[in-house]
């Protein structure tokens, strides 16, 4: 599968017309000790097929991964996934932040992870995206907390 073909499953989800390609997890050699899990592909990932390809994978890599020796062993070893919560490119930025909160991107990501490889005990979650799919309910609450006094929806870190 080339990066801008979608595989059947992408039928049905709410980017399957406007996405743009297709990046499949980089799995993990052996069974997965941590997967390090992104928002969504962009030009650079949908270039080179894989996940964390561009700046974003620069910085993790050189230093992300080197900053916690057990996630350095783990990547040396073969012992890590990377993925994105959207394996395709929303058609546009705004199409992408205007429903990364709304229930049809919650959709789409849930559609996404039929996609994921075996699980790792360990997940990191790199951003609101996927933390908003893996956490929806929780941060729902937190989101209506912030409404009811007033204050501006902060997203997640």
């Amino acid at each position: 599968m080339t990066p801008t073909n979608k595989p059947q499953g992408c039928q049905g989800c709410f980017f399957a017309e406007s996405g743009h390609g297709f990046v499949p997890d980089l799995a993990a050699r052996q069974t997965p000790q941590f997967d390090i899990i992104g928002d969504r592909p962009w030009k650079s990932e949908l270039t080179s097929g894989q996940p964390f390809a561009g700046s974003a994978g620069f910085v993790l890599k050189q230093w992300g991964i080197a900053a916690v020796p057990a996630i350095k062993l783990a990547w040396d070893s073969g012992k890590v996934t990377l993925m994105n919560t959207l394996r395709c490119l929303p058609a546009s930025l705004e199409e992408s932040q205007r429903f990364q909160r709304s229930h049809a991107h919650a959709q789409a990501a849930k559609h996404c992870r039929q996609y994921d490889a075996v699980a790792a005990p360990t997940r990191i979650l790199c951003g609101e995206v996927p933390q908003r799919a893996w956490f929806p309910v929780e941060l729902a609450a937190e989101d209506a907390v912030d409404r009811a006094a007033g204050r501006e929806l902060k997203g997640v870190m």
